[in-house]
């Protein structure tokens, strides 16, 4: 979900912005605390440096995007600026010399917290899919931990799976 969202109506992106936060703060209200620190093997006192947006469609609010980096790795590029990165930050940390060439995607359904209601603007009772995407390099280091926030009443999560004719392996 990088970038904005697209469709044949309006779209618009919200102005991000980037801070630095120490590993033991737990990432914010989206996220629990500890989580962070374990998705990107950050040691103790080290510090990550987030993107968070919201998404808007129609000019309602649709998703939240929040990215989160081991800030070591990300200090001097335009992660850490607020403005949308036009050709993503997956080219950025590539160039920098952290291509992901591995994703761990972790779904999980709950309800939203207050901080999520508010950004969100849920009504009482809506649900949401919290989905966690772990980016890794070739050696195995994470280098950047997405939480996706999709409210159950704009959402639907597809997957099509191919190969499952064994005729066809």
């Amino acid at each position: 979900m990088a970038g904005s969202a697209r469709s044949d109506s309006e779209t618009v992106l919200a102005s991000s912005h980037v801070t630095a936060l120490a590993s033991s703060a737990g990432g914010g209200p989206a996220v629990r605390r500890g989580l962070l620190k374990q998705r990107l093997k950050l040691a103790d006192g080290e510090l990550a440096a987030v993107r968070r947006r919201v998404l808007y469609l129609d000019g309602e609010p649709f998703n939240t995007n929040d990215s989160y980096f081991p800030l070591a790795m990300v200090q001097n590029t335009e992660i850490m600026r607020p403005a949308d990165i036009a050709r993503g930050a997956n080219e950025v940390l590539a160039e920098a010399g952290y291509p992901q060439v591995r994703l761990l995607d972790e779904i999980y359904a709950r309800m939203p917290s207050p901080d999520e209601i508010q950004r969100l603007k849920l009504a009482p009772g809506t649900p949401i899919s919290c989905h966690i995407c772990t980016g890794v390099c070739p050696d195995g280091t994470p280098v950047r931990v997405v939480v996706n926030i999709l409210p159950g009443d704009r959402h639907v999560i597809v997957y099509e799976r191919n190969g499952m004719n064994t005729d066809e392996r």
